[in-house]
């Protein structure tokens, strides 16, 4: 699996001494998958710049991020199972020996949008169950929406939510090899257990009589989208810009009391809005670091996503042996300016 979100190295390595220069052919497919190597996406060659290197390696990560669409993939109308049509992609690549008679081969990986941390190493991977998120028990919204997202490569044969298989077949089409399991939450009980394979999801329906609750979406380390819940407190405000300018409306000796001595114009704003999460299990944080370094969130906003940027740029995580209770504010702002100007 490539994450583009940090750099991704192909090697490759340089054993001949005939071999002058290596070339690496991209090929980005968002269909269906083959090996095919025509109509390339990118070309790539570098030399071999002494006779000592045996290794030639390549950075691929920024020209896979060019074909990705941000934009969630929900729907209040969704069954259970549902695929994510823009947000993976399949990469074929080969490498070509120039000054030599090695064969070229063709390989094939799956692309997301996401990325690992610096401790984790060079070319980062998704978890090894193919489960795209940080826990395995989440506090959901009784009258909102979640999604699990995970790796359909036939792994696993089925999804079993609350006792009920969903069978799972896997195909050469793209889009479903990342898949969601989504729920309406209305239409589960308190507790909706979920099995994909060997591992046990656990989602703890809660309900909020004093606020609203507000469901984000936001594409996670791995670049799936994933659902975060705040309960509690919604703080709104805005913010005007504006420039301005000195009018000199004498005339004849006089000047007009009702003009604008200083005119205003350009004026516009951005509305923020503070979310607290109410009381949460400390393995949050993880989720928290996630959203807060996410590039593309939005309001889940009943079925019609609102982007939003996260406005919060420094955090200091919460531990129950310090904080007792851990509640989570993040401030966000709207992608967009208050009065249209597009």
């Amino acid at each position: 699996m490539i994450l583009t979100r940090s750099p991704y190295y192909i090697s490759a390595p340089v054993t001949l001494g005939t071999t002058t220069a290596v070339t690496l052919n991209l090929k980005v497919q968002t269909g269906t998958a083959d090996n095919s190597l025509s109509n390339l996406d990118y070309t790539i060659t570098k030399n071999r710049p002494q006779a000592g290197t045996t290794y030639l390696d390549f950075e691929i990560s920024n020209m896979l991020r060019d074909k990705f669409e941000y934009v969630p993939p929900f729907s209040p109308t969704f069954g259970i199972l549902n695929s994510d049509p823009a947000n993976i992609l399949s990469l074929n690549y080969s490498l070509d020996y120039i000054g030599s008679a090695g064969d070229t081969q063709v390989f094939q990986q799956l692309v997301l949008d996401g990325y690992g941390y610096f401790q984790e190493r060079i070319n980062p991977d998704i978890p090894d169950n193919k489960i795209l998120l940080a826990n395995d028990y989440y506090y959901v919204n009784a009258n909102g929406f979640f999604c699990i997202p995970f790796i359909n490569d036939g792994t696993y044969s089925n999804v079993i939510v609350d006792g009920t298989p969903y069978s799972q077949t896997p195909s050469t089409n793209i889009t479903s090899k990342l898949k969601y399991v989504w729920f309406n939450l209305n239409q589960f009980n308190d507790t909706v257990i979920v099995q994909i394979g060997g591992n046990t999801i656990t989602l703890q329906k809660q309900e909020e009589c004093k606020h609203t609750p507000v469901d984000v979406i936001f594409h996670n380390k791995y670049g799936a989208w994933e659902i975060f819940t705040f309960y509690k407190t919604k703080k709104e405000s805005v913010s005007i810009t504006k420039e301005s300018f000195k009018n000199n409306f004498v005339k004849n000796g006089n000047y007009d009391e009702f003009k604008h001595t200083y005119q205003d114009y350009n004026k516009n704003g951005r509305e923020s809005l503070k979310l607290s999460s109410g009381f949460l299990p400390e393995s949050y944080n993880e989720t928290v670091r996630q959203l807060l370094l996410s590039e593309h969130v939005f309001l889940v906003n009943g079925g019609n996503p609102i982007p939003v940027n996260v406005e919060t740029s420094s955090y200091s995580w919460k531990s129950r042996i310090i904080d007792k209770l851990i509640n989570h504010e993040i401030e966000f702002k709207y992608s967009f300016d208050l009065i249209n100007n597009i």
